[in-house]
């Protein structure tokens, strides 16, 4: 258009399955000033901040129907006017502590059916109880087992994902019992706990056997 360039650009949307299963990177060398990014149904497998960080003004993010399993807890880092995210229908199964805990514009979280969350958040509020719930349904994954070899003493890295299991258990246990909870809240939120552990519990023996067997 007439007067206009690629710094007038504010929006790139992508959605194509065959040729970009990740993000694009140095798409900013050509749209420097993108607030909204859309990349749907593009067999997406994984997102780090490094690759959103070339996007700092970003808004709003769609991330839907792709093949996504965690979201780090680092994601948005570099995107601290994040507004509102929608990366439901993926196969989530892990997301990284604090990944809202920057982000004071975020209003809008779609992350139904995915593997551990099909909950959305419409608030301020209840993207803060979101990311509760996300501690509980989605823990961070233990160490891979080259972690953990490049460490020391072999149970350093799984010491540490104790620790970091145990203090969610006290903080929950806060959580779960404060103020008025329902009681029915209050069994749901214990369930997942349970479930959450028994997780946990089964990867560090996965992962035990696995450094067993080198």
């Amino acid at each position: 258009m007439p007067g206009l360039n690629n710094s007038d650009v504010t929006a790139l949307i992508v959605f194509d399955e065959r040729v970009f299963p990740r993000l694009v990177r140095n798409i900013d060398e050509f749209f420097p000033n993108l607030i909204y990014l859309q990349w749907n149904n593009c067999n997406l497998t994984s997102i780090e901040s490094e690759d959103l960080k070339q996007f700092p003004n970003l808004r709003r993010i769609d991330a839907q129907h792709n093949q996504l399993l965690d979201l780090p807890g680092d994601l948005f880092a570099h995107t601290p006017d994040m507004q509102a995210m929608f990366i439901h229908n993926n196969l989530i199964e892990s997301v990284g502590e604090g990944i809202f805990s920057k982000l004071d514009l975020l209003r809008i979280v779609d992350l139904k059916s995915n593997r551990c969350i099909n909950n959305a958040a419409f608030s301020r509020e209840e993207v803060l109880d979101l990311e509760k719930i996300l501690l509980v349904n989605c823990p961070s994954l233990p160490p891979t087992t080259t972690e953990v070899w490049q460490c020391d003493n072999l149970r350093c890295s799984l010491n540490d994902e104790v620790d970091k299991l145990t203090a969610r258990v006290e903080w929950l246990e806060l959580f779960v019992f404060e103020g008025n909870q329902r009681k029915a809240e209050q069994e749901k939120l214990i369930s997942d706990l349970v479930a959450a552990n028994a997780r946990y519990e089964e990867r560090i023996e996965r992962l035990e056997k696995a450094i067993a067997g080198n």
